[in-house]
């Protein structure tokens, strides 16, 4: 018979917490015992776990951009990007970082900053295919329906499973002026 009260999800959380008993400057665990928070609604406890990694590490561009997420999720937005733009400055090869903030430009509608972390995220993991879906939304939003469909393209390229970006390509190629 089975331990009918066992919860993986408890259980991943306890294991995090024994990990930092042992070790309180695991940074790692403090970030990941965050993002398990995080994902279970708790943002305001897993805000104070990134901010307990970075204390022990100020550079630590995957706790910073984690905490930005975080703060996204709050809509605390000028914190958002406060954390992710110091996260980009310690990203290194890490596109995915750029990428976030990225998402964070484009969701406020700041295309030429999106592109330009999109762009940065690609170039550093040319085969990020969020990163090409986003800087397409980036074009559409500006209007740029030509440079939309290739990176729409490109993500599909990458992922031909992108519903999204196959959704968008589809519509803007069925908005096209046939020729004449």
């Amino acid at each position: 018979t089975g331990d009918v009260d066992f919860d993986p999800l408890e259980k991943e959380l306890e294991m995090y917490r024994l990990a930092l008993e042992i070790v309180p400057t695991f940074r790692r665990g403090r970030n990941n015992l965050g993002v398990a928070l995080r994902r279970r609604g708790r943002v305001d406890e897993a805000i104070e776990q990134y901010q307990l990694a970075i204390e022990q590490d100020p550079t630590y561009a995957e706790a910073l951009s984690n905490l930005g997420t975080a703060y996204s999720y709050q809509g605390r937005t000028e914190e958002a990007l406060q954390a992710y733009r110091l996260a980009v400055e310690n990203a290194g090869r890490d596109g995915y970082i750029h990428h976030r903030l990225g998402v964070m430009y484009l969701r406020l509608a700041r295309y030429p900053e999106a592109i330009k972390q999109f762009r940065t995220a690609l170039s550093k993991e040319p085969e990020l295919a969020d990163a090409h879906y986003h800087l397409g939304e980036s074009y559409r939003s500006l209007g740029d329906e030509k440079k939309a469909i290739e990176e729409f393209e490109a993500t599909l390229e990458i992922d031909p499973n992108y519903l999204a970006a196959r959704t968008r390509l589809e519509r803007l190629s069925s908005s096209e002026e046939p020729p004449e």
